[in-house]
């Protein structure tokens, strides 16, 4: 039309006969914010019905950035359902495993602007592309194939750094290998503790370099040790082993030596860092098997992230564990004395799936042996580990505890035993308690806390630690009301706060934030953001 400007005019002229082509004219319009005009060429773009193909390309093409413009253009109605269609074909085809073998295989070009340009493709297909890279370095490559996918899943970090850190577990040894010296090139914290079996037990070359190159010194077996009782120690204490998402999860990779393949699992803060404690530690104990420390960590840990990872009501012997643990936890290889040293640090640490299987196994081993009954006898006076089991706070290791000394079937009278009826009260009539769980900076302040709460007819389970009140607010059962230190540590309140929600039975539960002198205001602010949660001044 006449009255249009040049600009528009002459942009109209332009070829239209292919997809790419529509399109280009289509945003310069929407740049000359000519909607009139660009309505129309977006009605003959749609109605060429562009295939998947082509739609993918345009995203290649012309890139995200004018998608999310097209889809912002509020003047030009369906132009955000292009820009859906484009994106989404584009991220199909990323995902593509026909496309990503092809682009694999071609990182051997000899043209060097082809091998460019499918490192670049791999980068955009992200965690897909490090999914297929792994699984070409599973295959039996040349030497010159394995160096070039290495290079790209170097140029895929960090995306790749976690997949890699599972597959050093490969019982694939160019496998993990190749994870393990990309890792080294990459400088990846978390696979500085993870090196040294691989390295000192196993006389992995890569392997050693790699830990060389992390540590910036040659390693001996006491240093990893020390290195993984350190990482261990912080994990316990609630650090977490990777920095969380923008929802508070953390994501691990699993590596299945059965399928080859890799999994990706979500868990909060507290579940990843037992988790990987749980993996630390396995390290720890095949570094000196003769360690009885190292053997109850990697025991306990071992049986928590199993319960973590496959439910809690899932049986021990139906468990899949790994191989360090799963040999340790056969009926013959754990005499009462050490079994029951084992449940006494679950028990401790209120790693209480952990210790529901270790009832489990002690009620199997009283009935493979006549030894089942020094499970119940008392050590210096103090009830065994098995008979405090029946007073957990958890109700899961309470019944595993009764069934396993009616197993034993003690004779004569142990320490504790007054518990065994009570319990096996409980759990024929289900009793229910009313809970209020309580957490601040002091056992003392927890016991006066939960002493008055007691007086109104509330169970009171106490916490010092942010990590105790997480734990003690999974396991337990009919929770009413939480109270909690706005100062608080480890972790730190909103992280208490975000956990305590993400369990179902405590995210409609009323929280009290306990705020000392100086702090009320910034609880005030955090019950703008969570529903049923006031803020309460806190006398020292």
């Amino acid at each position: 039309s006449a009255t249009q400007p040049a600009a528009v005019r002459a942009v109209l002229q332009l070829p239209r006969e292919s997809t790419a082509d529509r399109f280009r004219t289509l945003m310069t319009l929407v740049d000359l914010q000519a909607f009139g005009p660009a309505g129309n060429v977006l009605a003959e773009l749609n109605g060429a019905n562009p295939t998947a193909d082509e739609l993918a390309e345009l995203v290649t093409e012309f890139g995200s950035h004018r998608m999310l413009q097209l889809a912002r253009t509020n003047q030009l109605a369906g132009g955000a359902e292009l820009s859906e269609k484009a994106m989404a074909a584009a991220a199909a085809l990323a995902r593509d495993p026909e496309r990503l073998a092809q682009l694999i295989a071609t990182l051997n070009d000899p043209a060097p602007e082809k091998r460019h340009a499918a490192r670049v493709d791999l980068q955009a297909a992200g965690v897909d592309a490090v999914r297929a890279l792994v699984g070409q370095l599973a295959l039996k490559v040349s030497p010159e194939q394995r160096l070039a996918i290495s290079r790209a899943l170097v140029d895929l970090a960090p995306t790749s750094e976690g997949p890699l850190l599972a597959v050093l577990t490969s019982e694939n040894h160019v496998l993990s290998t190749e994870a393990a010296r990309v890792l080294g090139h990459l400088q990846t914290p978390q696979a500085l503790p993870l090196l040294a079996v691989p390295a000192l037990m196993r006389g992995n070359a890569v392997a050693g370099r790699a830990l060389f190159r992390l540590s910036g010194r040659n390693v001996s077996p006491i240093d990893a040790k020390q290195l993984l009782h350190r990482e261990i120690s912080n994990l316990r204490r609630g650090v977490p082993p990777f920095t969380p998402a923008g929802d508070g999860r953390i994501n691990l990779w699993f590596w299945d030596n059965a399928e080859g393949s890799l999994s990706e699992e979500h868990y909060s803060t507290v579940e990843a860092g037992v988790i990987w404690a749980a993996r630390l530690a396995q390290d720890l104990y095949v570094l000196d098997p003769t360690d009885a420390l190292s053997r109850r960590l990697a025991t306990v840990l071992g049986l928590e992230a199993a319960k973590l990872r496959q439910g809690y009501e899932i049986g021990v012997n139906d468990l899949a564990l790994s191989a360090v643990v799963a040999q340790d936890v056969e009926h013959d290889r754990y005499p009462p004395g050490a079994l029951s040293e084992v449940l006494a640090a679950a028990l401790d640490g209120q790693y209480y799936g952990a210790a529901a299987a270790i009832c489990e196994l002690m009620g199997e081993l009283s009935q493979a042996n006549s030894d089942g009954r020094a499970l119940v006898a008392a050590n210096g006076g103090q009830p065994a580990p098995l008979a405090q089991a029946l007073g957990s706070p958890d109700r899961r290791v309470r019944y595993h505890a009764a069934q396993a000394i009616l197993a034993i079937d003690p004779q004569h009278p142990f320490a504790g035993a007054s518990r065994v009826p009570t319990v096996l009260a409980e759990l024929a009539t289900g009793g229910r308690q009313r809970t209020a769980l309580v957490g601040t900076t002091s056992n003392a302040k927890s016991s006066t806390l939960g002493g008055l709460l007691h007086e109104h007819g509330y169970t009171g389970e106490i916490a010092s630690t942010g990590l105790e009140l997480i734990r003690a607010a999974r396991d337990a059962t009919d929770v009413e009301a939480v109270l909690v230190d706005m100062d608080i540590r480890a972790p730190t309140i909103r992280e208490v706060l975000y956990q305590l929600r993400s369990l179902p039975h405590v995210e409609n539960v009323p929280v009290a934030l306990l705020a000392p002198p100086g702090w009320l205001p910034a609880a005030e602010a955090l019950t703008t953001e969570q529903e049923l949660v006031l803020a309460v001044s806190r006398v020292n």
